[in-house]
């Protein structure tokens, strides 16, 4: 195991010109570095692209250029909202492969996943034309078992089951949502970084799509069904809740933030309200 004597920490910002290195760190780092784990982002779900742009995107070509001489591979942690507006065009699963050819819609809306879309697309240009080794990892609903007061899963079920009622999405969303836990994804990601020894080589020179996900299917077609068996991602337990009665996303938002939901959570449920007609990408194994 690594000790953490091992660990170097650079304090930085994803807004500045070498992500606020200095020349001297830069350098030093990127001429013996192996590999880049690229997770750093602004995740909001309420900015537009330009607000994120430049932390979202701008980094990206950043860690790019100051790694450019030696071709360092990158793991570009991504998400499944990068694959949103492709799901509005393809039935059924998103396959791990290039969405580059669905934009998203040039208003500036769908910021977040419209800035993992365009660094998709840079990192996937910038392999064909230099032969970087890129893997673009996409992780599904990533559980938070840490802090479950800000995962989306389960709040639903949480103050579904507080106020005897669940929100209904038929008519604005499309698609269901799948819940992975982060220790899937850290080992998902970790075990891309070693790969076979035996077809590294071969490996590194081609460009890669991965999808991290959980296996589980929650249809926003019908909430009441998976809120009131209340399955849970981790323990795969179910319990059995009462009637419960079906409310607008809206009203449901309202009364489950004066129950003292997280202002935060109120917030992204309120801008998934105020977007009709969206679809959510299913990720294809």
């Amino acid at each position: 195991m690594l000790g953490l004597d091992k660990i170097i920490l650079h304090e930085g910002n994803l807004c500045l010109p070498r992500l606020g290195l200095s020349k001297t760190v830069a350098k030093n780092m990127f001429s013996t570095a192996d590999m880049i784990i690229h997770n750093g982002a602004d995740v909001s779900y309420m900015k537009t692209y330009e607000s994120l742009r430049q932390s979202n995107l701008q980094s990206t070509k950043e860690l790019a250029e100051m790694s450019l001489p030696r071709l360092i591979p990158i793991h570009y942690i991504s998400s499944g909202g990068a694959c949103i507006f492709a799901a509005a065009v393809i039935p059924g699963g998103i396959n791990p492969v290039s969405v580059a050819q669905y934009p998203p819609p040039s208003d500036g809306s769908h910021g977040y996943g419209s800035s993992k879309w365009a660094s998709e697309v840079f990192l996937e240009k910038l392999h064909y034309r230099t032969g970087r080794p890129v893997w673009i990892h996409r992780p599904s609903n990533i559980a938070r078992t840490d802090a479950p007061g800000f995962d989306f899963i389960h709040n639903i079920r949480t103050y579904s089951a507080l106020l005897n009622a669940v929100p209904v999405a038929r008519g604005m969303a499309l698609g269901k949502v799948d819940s992975v836990t982060l220790d899937a994804v850290v080992k998902g990601i970790m075990d891309s970084t070693r790969g076979d020894e035996r077809t590294r080589g071969e490996n590194d020179l081609k460009l890669h799509f991965l999808h991290h996900i959980g296996g589980v299917d929650l249809s926003l077609d019908d909430i009441r069904t998976w809120v009131t068996k209340g399955y849970n991602v981790n323990t795969e337990q179910n319990s059995q809740h009462g009637e419960m009665e079906e409310i607008t996303f809206g009203e449901w938002t309202a009364r489950a933030k004066a129950q003292g939901m997280h202002p935060g959570i109120a917030t992204i449920l309120q801008a998934f309200v105020d977007r009709s007609h969206l679809t959510f990408p299913k990720l294809a194994a």
